[in-house]
């Protein structure tokens, strides 16, 4: 096992919790004794400032300790990284849902899935939600065909990007388009609304 850091095992010991034994003036707790900003394994030196051996097998229970502590901190990582694989799994879903009425122009589901805050950016331009849903709505812009060639999705937190490469079809204003893009989405999650898109930007792929 490697060297484990003072600052280390103090976090570990921290992490694992629990009451702490009063012996001797000095603090204990599952094998490691706490003298001033220091620690030690009990066990090891076999006794400490007061001369007294110590009866525990401590050099084991420091190891289990430790053992314990990473245990734990295992734990912990795989409940975080269970939490990031369904919220990356939440967003993926949000981005084909908004794929999805995008096609439909269901313009309902694009007011859910479209924060009032949003700017989408096209070269130049930048567009509301409201010019999105006004396009919509009055069907200014029709899209005939999306395909998806890829979606890449990540997640930070309650933010998260999605990256879309796909081909898209449809008129606008009565003008045919036809075009391979990319859109790059940022979007922000909370309890009230679920994902929802704050940010995006579009452009040709070719």
């Amino acid at each position: 096992m490697g060297t484990v850091s003072t600052r280390s095992r103090q976090a570990a010991v921290a992490e694992i919790g629990g009451a702490w034994l009063v012996r001797q003036g000095v603090r204990e707790h599952r094998g490691w004794a706490w003298i001033g900003a220091g620690v030690i394994p009990l066990g090891i030196y076999g006794f400490l400032a007061t001369g007294q051996p110590e009866r525990r097998s401590g050099a084991w229970s420091g190891i289990r300790g430790r053992r314990s502590a990473v245990s734990e901190t295992g734990g912990l990582d795989q409940h975080r990284a269970g939490r990031v694989e369904a919220m990356e799994k939440d967003l993926r879903e949000a981005e084909r849902r908004l794929q999805a009425a995008q096609l439909a122009g269901d313009v309902q589901v694009l007011d859910e899935l479209l924060d009032d805050r949003l700017i989408f950016t096209l070269g130049a331009d930048t567009v509301t939600k409201a010019d999105d849903l006004e396009l919509h709505r009055t069907k200014a812009q029709i899209v005939n065909k999306l395909e998806e060639e890829q979606l890449t999705v990540l997640v930070e937190g309650t933010t998260g990007v999605t990256w879309f490469l796909g081909l898209v079809e449809g008129s606008v204003h009565g003008s045919p388009f036809a075009a391979r893009m990319r859109y790059t989405r940022t979007w922000a999650h909370d309890d009230s609304h679920g994902w929802r898109v704050v940010a995006a930007h579009a452009s040709a792929a070719e």
